[in-house]
């Protein structure tokens, strides 16, 4: 797949469209910028590269429900498909983890499940696991960018989360807009208290 160009049933050249699997969490930052120059520079300047982000109109006509679908129909244009997982910055880690000390005691296996991800050097997210699962179902070669290079996946790829709506991702989605945002000033563990959390 190396390079900027590939035949086209003998009509001449096409360039190669790469859909960019990344988390929602690093959509307008820096690093899907420099990652977006990697996956040029690694497959070939002419690549095209589609980033989901550049959808935002599209998912928001389409339905939270339907995202997924949308998605999947751009893969179903792509010649491969590049993924990255999330690796929380230490600052993020260290903000998070004080925030975590003055968690209620009803949070308790929420908040161990929260340290023992935030253990992990990188997390895979929901919608980046089933992009890639359903890249490898449709038998696409799947690349995962890391440091830089591109490594082939040939098998399905778990979330460590169980979905968007997982009390998990929703307060690592909330910490990471108060890091980025101090005026963002979130009160203590609401969004658990609007999931009406019982157990994890």
């Amino acid at each position: 797949m190396r390079g900027k160009m590939r035949q086209n049933n003998g009509k001449g050249f096409k360039r190669i469209r790469v859909f960019y699997s990344h988390p929602l969490w690093t959509y307008g930052t820096e690093e899907e910028a420099r990652s977006v120059e990697d996956i040029k520079m690694l497959l070939g300047m002419g690549v095209e590269v589609i980033n989901p982000r550049n959808y935002d109109d599209e998912f928001r006509e389409s339905g939270r429900r339907k995202e997924m679908s949308f998605c999947f129909r751009l893969i179903d244009t792509a010649d491969c498909v590049v993924f990255s997982r999330f690796r929380p910055p230490k600052g993020f880690k260290s903000y998070a983890l004080r925030y975590l000390r003055d968690a209620p005691r009803r949070y308790a296996k929420i908040v161990r499940r929260l340290r023992q991800l935030l253990a992990k050097r990188s997390l895979v997210t929901p919608g980046v696991a089933k992009e890639v699962n359903y890249t490898l179902e449709k038998g696409k070669t799947v690349y995962e960018l890391v440091d830089g290079r591109l490594r082939v996946r040939k098998s399905k790829i778990s979330s460590d989360f169980e979905g968007p709506g997982d009390p998990c991702f929703k307060s690592i989605s909330q910490l990471l807009k108060a890091w980025k945002n101090p005026s963002y000033g979130i009160p203590p563990f609401w969004w658990l208290d609007e999931l009406q959390v019982q157990k994890i």
